[in-house]
């Protein structure tokens, strides 16, 4: 079953690609989430979990805050306010070391094509997604996004249309280390992965219809309001990493704003 799903999707993927580079990118297109998916993450799901895969020298950041707090519970306390998974009393399982992840064998491939990372994620151990039991895979690669014959170094994540996996690319957020430093980098790369799974359950209309008028068409699934995560140039690695910095000195947990959490909690109605 699952490979005849993969095969499917490669004959047609879609993708939301995270980086300045990839916004006129012909290749991206527009794809509204399932809603077999929509469904099971608002409605049905009793327990969601988040599963990483990443490759050998493409380690997600681990580690403490200085608040004592763990760099995943930034993700954790994201997608906990997106979901209402306390209210809704539903099992949220995420990992916050690299022994709660699962490491695989490094590819020698610097660039990566839509379908050699459908492919590459087939390989992977992957839990089955429910109606009860959501699940969202996370894959961390070495190397870079490709497309139409292009290498997109500006890309640092994608959410492959009408599935539950996102790609994230290491060598991308660890340039970011290198220009604004290790604690940028870390809030980048939680901000990218919280962006993803706003792509996942259907932001910004992309499968559940906006409440209010703050849908960025030209850009796709993003927002209009730049102080949110969904917005299209908070992804690009210098935008990114400046979105990071007003976190870092405000200190403000919640990443996305009111209006794309009213999309999101109006589907739980």
């Amino acid at each position: 079953m699952k490979s005849l799903l993969l095969i499917f999707f490669l004959c047609f993927l879609l993708l939301y690609s995270c980086g300045k580079d990839s916004t006129q990118d012909p290749n991206v297109t527009v794809s509204a989430q399932s809603t077999d998916f929509l469904k099971s993450y608002y409605k049905t799901m009793n327990k969601f979990e988040v599963s990483v895969f990443y490759e050998d020298s493409a380690d997600p950041y681990v580690g403490k805050r200085l608040n004592g707090k763990a760099y995943w519970d930034f993700f954790g306390s994201n997608i906990k306010e997106l979901l209402r998974i306390e209210e809704r009393g539903i099992s949220f399982i995420y990992p916050k070391t690299l022994n709660e992840m699962k490491k695989v064998a490094k590819v020698d491939q610097k660039e990566w094509t839509s379908q050699q990372l459908v492919k590459r994620m087939n390989a992977l151990s992957l839990k089955e997604h429910n109606q009860s039991d959501g699940v969202a895979n996370i894959f961390f690669t070495n190397g870079f996004y490709k497309s139409e014959g292009e290498v997109k170094e500006g890309v640092l994540g994608i959410y492959i249309g009408g599935t539950n996996h996102i790609v994230i690319f290491k060598e991308a957020i660890k340039r970011i280390e290198q220009q604004s430093g290790l604690r940028v980098a870390r809030f980048s790369e939680q901000s990218v992965l919280i962006h993803e799974i706003g792509h996942l359950v259907g932001l910004v209309n992309n499968g559940v219809p906006p409440v209010s008028d703050h849908h960025d068409q030209a850009h796709g699934a993003h927002c209009t309001n730049d102080k949110c995560v969904m917005y299209w140039l908070n992804e690009g690695s210098s935008d990114m990493a400046e979105f990071v910095r007003k976190y870092i000195i405000t200190g403000d947990e919640g990443l996305f704003d009111s209006q794309c959490l009213e999309d999101a909690h109006s589907q739980m109605k």
